[in-house]
């Protein structure tokens, strides 16, 4: 496809801002680093020919526009490269999560499996541990191709021309809590230029001739993917790419990769802000100077005030970062990636709410003096040519400060899930798509406050989990990232289960504390503290624990396998 083709698109498509960001931008393009940390530039333009060879490779093996393929490698080069170039001949790439470093292989394939059901597509590719996938198991067709992806990349044949429409789906993207049977959302150019519009320009007033960007976010996951490939490839903007497996190792590459780029914008979800102020010394941070980033961001799950302040005061001193950087962020895979994102121009929102009045009725009042609080971080306002509403489980709309279900409207919405039109009309009405997940307005600002399935009605008050969890993460011997609070039925009321992730084999004292805890917020103690051993609870591909499936497990008798044996 010619550049003079692209521009006659009468919408942008990614393949239409690909073309353009290579012609004003030449020398800007990804840095990709290697699980050693050994980096190599590729600039847009370099880019534009290798994805025109990666895509000849996919059609060389029988792809034909609007077939899928699934994508399975770490290698952050390897993926970019074969991704667009699917794109760019109109097939559908499917990402998929990478094997785990540690065990657990046969649970992974049984979760692969689903998603290869789901999205049925026409061939797989990839690299890492390809051999150890067998075909049968993953349940395809024995006619599927299943190529390594520098097979692809030696092809010598040129691409086969595609035109492009805006509503052509550019990618399916599996939601990061899929459990059961897998969702995968359809996303399409439309929605896509739409959403990246916004947090690009609207959000970040992304410049490439100012900002660079740093992740190590995975890329099979809507924010690496989106956030750091396909909004800056689109715009032109520089980034550099780091393995995921490369931070979980050692988090401080992350920062040094700020530090010695330069950086302007990077994002990531509060268990990398925990990873870092427990892995790293004063002594390593005090050789970064973070005082280039504009844009330090934080989505994918409720953000704690307590760790990102404990953040900053850690580094901020030492490293120049400025409070001011901090950027909330709220999104979902429904939705492309981005609803809501704290502006650059605005102060940052931090509400200290009255917490009985909350729990109670769901009034976001200020808080007493001598009383005990909540605190909301503010995500800012929907972007432009979007709306937010707060509506009760009824729909009934809800007045600003009072909390209820996060409803959006707007092009960044995508089409739905693939396979799945009813359970898409159940959450989408008139446009209108129930997010599933609960906050308040205040002064238009969205205040993100926690799941609705997630919810605990304990006594006729709303107990949010992570309130639970984060203070329950802060006693000595328990994983603060993992500890997961539930709810099951109880005689009259709602009762809590705790299921924590323990540093210690002195379950005793770690139950007492934990209920102790527990009493104290909520002036109620648990019906049961499950003490686990490290690594037991569940947790979706991007990181995060899976409340329902812990909670099934508890229920099925599952979890009470894994408990420590108390000391005498």
């Amino acid at each position: 496809m010619t550049s003079a083709h692209v521009q006659q698109s009468r919408t942008p498509t990614l393949v239409h801002g690909m073309f353009a960001a290579a012609a004003a931008h030449p020398r800007a393009g990804f840095t990709f680093q290697d699980i050693s940390g050994t980096e190599t530039f590729h600039s847009f333009k370099q880019l534009l020919e290798e994805t025109e060879r990666s895509a000849a490779g996919l059609q060389a093996l029988g792809l034909r526009k609007g077939d899928r393929v699934a994508l399975l490698t770490q290698d952050p080069a390897e993926f970019v490269i074969t991704f667009l170039g699917a794109v760019r001949a109109g097939i559908i790439p499917v990402p998929l999560y990478p094997p785990p470093p540690l065990g657990g292989f046969d649970a992974y394939v049984a979760q692969i499996r689903k998603m290869l059901a789901v999205a049925q597509p026409a061939a797989l590719v990839g690299s890492e541990r390809l051999e150890e996938l067998d075909v049968h198991a993953l349940g395809l067709p024995l006619a599927t191709p299943i190529a390594r992806i520098q097979e692809l990349l030696s092809q010598a044949g040129p691409m086969r021309a595609c035109d492009i429409d805006p509503d052509d789906v550019v990618f399916l993207q599996f939601t990061s809590g899929s459990t059961g049977t897998p969702r995968a959302v359809i996303v399409t150019h439309r929605a896509l230029v739409a959403n990246i519009d916004c947090f690009m320009e609207e959000a970040l007033g992304a410049d490439p001739q100012f900002d660079k960007g740093v992740s190590w976010l995975p890329l099979h996951h809507d924010m690496g993917l989106i956030g750091f490939v396909l909004g800056p490839v689109c715009r032109g903007v520089p980034v550099v790419l780091i393995p995921t497996l490369r931070f979980v190792k050692a988090p401080g590459v992350w920062l040094e990769a700020i530090h010695r780029h330069r950086a302007t914008i990077t994002f990531a979800p509060n268990f990398a802000f925990a990873l870092a102020l427990r892995r790293l010394r004063p002594a390593e941070c005090a050789r970064w100077d973070l005082s280039c980033l504009k844009a330090l961001g934080c989505g994918a799950e409720p953000i704690r005030p307590d760790l990102i302040a404990s953040f900053f005061a850690q580094l901020g001193p030492s490293t120049g970062l400025r409070a001011s950087a901090f950027m909330p962020a709220y999104g979902l895979a429904e939705s492309t990636l981005a609803v809501a994102i704290r502006r650059l121009s605005e102060p940052l929102r931090i509400e200290r709410v009255d917490r009985d009045a909350f729990e109670r009725d769901g009034h976001a009042l200020p808080a007493r003096p001598g009383h005990p609080a909540l605190e909301h971080i503010g995500h800012g306002e929907a972007f432009r040519g979007h709306r937010i509403a707060i509506r009760s489980s009824q729909g009934t709309p809800m007045p600003s400060g009072q909390e209820g279900e996060i409803w959006i409207h707007g092009p960044s919405v995508c089409e739905g899930y693939v396979g799945d039109e009813t359970t898409w009309r159940e959450l989408c009405r008139d446009g209108w798509l129930n997010t599933g997940d609960r906050g308040y307005l205040s002064d238009n600002h969205l205040f993100v406050t926690g799941r609705s399935k997630d919810l605990i009605i304990l006594n006729g008050r709303n107990v949010h989990p992570q309130s639970l969890e984060w203070s329950i993460g802060q006693i000595q011997g328990v994983r603060p990232q993992g500890v997961v609070a539930f709810a099951i039925s109880g005689a009259t009321t709602e009762e809590i289960v705790i299921a924590l992730e323990a540093r210690t084999t002195d379950s005793t004292t770690l139950v007492t504390a934990v209920e102790e805890t527990v009493y104290d917020l909520v002036a109620a103690r648990p019906a049961a503290v499950l003490v686990l051993s490290s690594g037991s609870l569940p947790r979706t591909t991007s990181g995060k624990l899976r409340r329902a499936n812990v909670r099934q497990q508890y229920l099925d008798g599952g979890l009470r396998d894994l408990q420590l044996v108390a000391d005498p």
